[in-house]
């Protein structure tokens, strides 16, 4: 500063305004005093005190402090930051120890140093982010993640602005949630186990697929065994046809209980059980298959039982029997076993053959034919010997 920034009472003047007030400490100048009354009064020259005092550096020690403290904090995990921000902190401290530096020089040192501790503040972020390199689901990278974020948020909005890789911070964490996200679908899947219980599969089977169907496209290619969950479904679903066809077999009666009037019902399971794939038949138990068989041969019986019960044995219509025989051909050998009063479809028969030759009735064909034969055999036997005796009487004449 020089004196002309230093006001002076009415009446002085300093003798040379352009001269700086100096140092700190007390200095003399030359000034003049003109009095309003010239007339009257003297002009007096004069040397008169100046004292100069030393420029406020609150502000500046201040900013020491907070940049020689953060420096202690760093200085062990990031030594080469710290040795920046320690370069400020001299050039700093060089201004505040100088008593004769100008506000000006020593705001533009608090500046100076503040902006210092902003890049190293940002620094300590950036390293930070960079060290959580690549993201997997350990508790290291959360970790890692977690820091770098918590020093981020603790930067004010000028220091969050130097950090240059606050995208990576972000990908992590993006990363990070994808990663766990998708193993918990993956445990969900595991959980599922092999399928063999229709509601306690089911339960797990939709909390899984719920889970999954829930997942962002990326964290759906992050999942490492979906495939076990779409088998399950499908296994899930040949054991619901399969009990579903179980339930139906299981439901019609004691295959010696079944008649006639339990046809449709047993059509009925045995068409479920044929529109199954190889795979849901291997899951019918074979003792339920067997039942589901023996009720088919059943009804298969009884329907020829039924048709051979509708005949009048003492007159047994033609038609009536046909039927009954054609039905009975038709079976296999395990129901024709099961067709108790099979006699009384081959007597039908007999007594219809015989009726229907009434010049041969107490007589069988074979027999008459053995009649005639005999017959014949007689007749010719008899002619010989006639002819034999007749030509033995002439000869003993000659």
């Amino acid at each position: 500063d020089t004196l002309s920034s230093v006001t002076l009472p009415e009446g002085w003047t300093w003798t040379e305004p352009t001269t700086s007030v100096g140092t700190v400490g007390t200095h003399t100048f030359a000034a003049t005093f003109t009095p309003a009354d010239t007339a009257n009064y003297n002009t007096v020259e004069q040397n008169l005190t100046v004292t100069v005092n030393a420029n406020d550096k609150t502000a500046l020690i201040a900013a020491i402090g907070s940049a020689s403290e953060y420096h202690t904090a760093i200085s062990s995990e990031h030594p080469d930051i710290a040795a920046t921000l320690q370069n400020a902190i001299d050039v700093a401290t060089s201004v505040k120890n100088d008593d004769n530096k100008t506000e000006a020089e020593i705001s533009d040192a608090v500046t100076a140093l503040n902006s210092a501790l902003d890049q190293a503040k940002a620094s300590i972020v950036k390293a930070r982010i960079d060290a959580i390199g690549t993201v997997g689901l350990t508790v290291n990278s959360k970790a890692l993640i977690d820091l770098a974020r918590e020093s981020y948020d603790g930067l004010t909005t000028d220091q969050k602005a130097l950090v240059s890789n606050y995208d990576v911070l972000t990908a992590a964490e993006v990363r990070y949630a994808d990663l766990r996200a998708a193993d918990e679908v993956n445990t969900l899947i595991d959980s599922i186990g092999e399928v063999v219980d229709i509601t306690e599969s089911k339960n797990k089977i939709d909390a899984a697929r719920k889970a999954y169907d829930a997942l962002s496209t990326a964290q759906k290619g992050l999942v490492t065994n979906y495939e076990t969950l779409t088998s399950a479904e499908v296994s899930y679903i040949d054991l619901k046809v399969a009990k579903e066809a179980e339930d139906a077999i299981n439901a019609l009666p004691a295959t010696d209980d079944i008649t006639a009037s339990d046809k449709a019902k047993v059509q009925a399971a045995q068409a479920k059980y044929d529109a199954m794939t190889p795979a849901q038949k291997e899951m019918v138990s074979a003792t339920v298959v067997a039942k589901l068989a023996a009720a088919g041969n059943m009804v298969a019986a009884q329907e020829v039982i039924a048709s051979i019960e509708a005949i009048d044995a003492s007159n047994p219509d033609s038609t009536k029997v046909a039927e009954a025989r054609t039905a009975y051909n038709t079976l296999t050998a395990d129901q024709k076993a099961l067709v108790d009063n099979y006699a009384v479809l081959t007597a039908a028969e007999d007594k219809i053959a015989v009726n229907g030759n009434p010049e041969k009735q107490g007589l069988s064909g074979g027999a008459i034919a053995g009649i005639v034969i005999a017959f014949v055999v007689v007749l010719s036997v008899i002619g010989l010997l006639v002819f034999s005796y007749l030509k033995q009487r002439k000869n003993e004449k000659k």
